[in-house]
């Protein structure tokens, strides 16, 4: 009965799918790159954009932290009181790393229990497609890492700066939200970063400091950005975020004791 049902289905269809029906090869649906070798897309882009939500992350939990910090005590004259034991650019420094410090443990207080139960329902329908369409790559991660703390220091150091550059906590969420607006900027393009020959715009925001930690990660997922630029974009944001520090440590000894708004008096010359 079967061979009578394979014959009539193989006299109503093409030759390739009666070959097929009778079991004599396999269909295979595989994806290829431009070099035509095999593409896993999905796989090699599911690391770079969680390093890109972990930074999300750190931005919305921990930025207004980085912010408020400098310009309360500002504020308050706790700093004028600080100033007299310590420099101003041990206090700064100190700030970002204990800040740099509590973010990462608070980073870690909701990332471990999401890895623990993703690794205990490893098996499940909906959790097992994904982990074995992840692709590890050693390199990437390592890069990953990289761009995340530079990025992640970068990010401090830009809100250190304004804090110690405004005097109220009010004038300083007003300067910081174009560098938000900034580094989310790149989402804005996205159709730009999905091309496999990123054009002049898309190099632009590669390596420009705000928005170059985004950029390197959307480049990264999509597989269109070498080792070596994506080195090159770790080192912008690098050097970047020392010296947005250093902005931070210059403008705080200056501005440490300014607990007014400065105004324009003019007076008129007798």
């Amino acid at each position: 009965l079967k061979g009578l049902l394979l014959q009539d289905a193989s006299s109503r269809v093409s030759p390739l799918d009666a070959l097929a029906l009778n079991g004599q090869y396999e269909i295979v649906d595989n994806k290829l790159d431009h070099n035509g070798e095999n593409s896993n897309a999905l796989g090699k882009a599911i690391i770079p954009f969680t390093i890109a939500v972990i930074l999300f992350l750190v931005i919305a939990l921990c930025g207004n932290r980085f912010l408020l910090n400098v310009v309360e005590e500002k504020e308050n004259r706790i700093s004028e009181m600080i100033l007299t034991s310590i420099s101003a650019r041990h206090l700064i420094v100190g700030k970002i790393i204990a800040l740099l410090a509590l973010s990462t443990v608070q980073m870690l207080a909701l990332i471990i229990p999401v890895a623990i139960l993703i690794f205990i329902n490893r098996d499940s329908q909906m959790i097992a497609p994904i982990l074995n369409t992840v692709e590890v790559n050693p390199v990437t991660i390592v890069l990953g890492i990289l761009l995340l703390i530079s990025a992640v220091v970068f990010y401090a150091g830009t809100c250190t700066f304004v804090g110690a550059l405004t005097s109220t906590a009010k004038d300083a969420s007003s300067f910081i939200g174009p560098a938000i607006i900034l580094m989310v900027f790149p989402l804005y393009f996205m159709q730009m970063f999905m091309a496999s020959s990123p054009n002049a715009v898309v190099q632009v925001m590669t390596y420009f400091p705000f928005t170059a930690p985004l950029s390197l990660m959307l480049r990264s997922g999509f597989g269109t950005i070498s080792v070596l630029e994506y080195c090159i974009g770790i080192a912008v944001v690098a050097v970047s975020a020392v010296v947005m520090i250093r902005l931070a440590v210059v403008t705080f000894q200056k501005n440490a004791i300014n607990f007014g708004s400065p105004r324009l008096r003019l007076k008129r010359k007798r």
